[in-house]
């Protein structure tokens, strides 16, 4: 962090000897919920994990990904006491029809964006990518 302005490191889904290993270092925690009824469970597990870590609720942004109605923060509120859903990301059928947020279309489309957005530019051997 003394290197750095900026730190960002994303986590895989669950919660791993990593994640207890990382919370006393971070400064802030993005958990990303979803609204489905099966992951409705999880969301509430991971809240209460997050209290028993003793991560301030300051410190917490929550992010309601693909919702499709803004009723769906009510649903999530009280599973996720003391924290408070910060974002909505509106359910968009267009990515989902280029493949999703992991889908091989989706990533294809973006191409371009991450090429200029990273500095890569195409090597004139093999197309491949040089930085």
């Amino acid at each position: 962090m003394s290197e750095m302005d900026l730190v960002f490191v994303d986590m895989p889904q669950g919660w791993t000897p990593l994640h207890r290993l990382l919370l006393p270092l971070v400064s802030e925690v993005v958990m990303a919920v979803r609204t489905l009824p099966d992951s409705l469970g999880r969301v509430e597990e991971h809240a209460e994990k997050l209290v028993m870590a003793k991560v301030e609720p300051d410190k917490v942004s929550v992010v309601v990904n693909q919702a499709r109605k803004r009723s769906e923060l009510k649903i999530v509120q009280p599973l996720l006491t003391p924290y408070q859903p910060r974002v909505l990301v509106p359910y968009d059928r267009k990515l989902e029809k280029l493949g999703g947020l992991h889908g091989k279309k989706l990533s294809l489309a973006c191409k371009d964006w991450w090429d200029s957005s990273l500095g890569f530019q195409k090597s004139v051997k093999k197309g491949r990518w040089k930085r």
